[in-house]
């Protein structure tokens, strides 16, 4: 399935949501440029929904730490949410559920971001 990327806001935070195959970095184009914008204007706290997002490889991995990277050198934080099965086992083996905050859904990604 081809990869798709909408980003909007939800109470107040940047919500970046994925769907498909996420198997190389440059998929993210879109995201990434929309993340330095919303960094530029002090927005530093994002959500990603990955509900849709089907699968990701070592390089949908790479590009997930190089936004919370981004994020977390901006003075902000990063959480993910809506992972399906496969997702969440893929960072549980990686141990990068350890450095992300997973939550089950949106209402629970703002809750975390408004208490950080």
């Amino acid at each position: 399935m081809a990869f798709e990327q909408h980003i909007s806001e939800l109470s107040g935070f940047p919500c970046f949501s994925w769907s498909g195959n996420l198997l190389e970095k440059n998929q993210i184009n879109e995201t990434l440029l929309k993340a330095e914008h919303y960094a530029a204007e002090g927005k530093t706290k994002w959500m990603f929904n990955l509900t849709a997002l089907q699968h990701l490889n070592s390089s949908g991995l790479n590009a997930l730490i190089q936004l919370l990277t981004k994020a977390r050198n901006a003075g902000g934080e990063a959480v993910l949410f809506g992972l399906n099965t496969r997702t969440r086992e893929i960072l549980t083996m990686t141990k990068l559920v350890s450095i992300f905050k997973v939550v089950d859904c949106a209402e629970d990604a703002v809750e975390f971001l408004n208490s950080n």
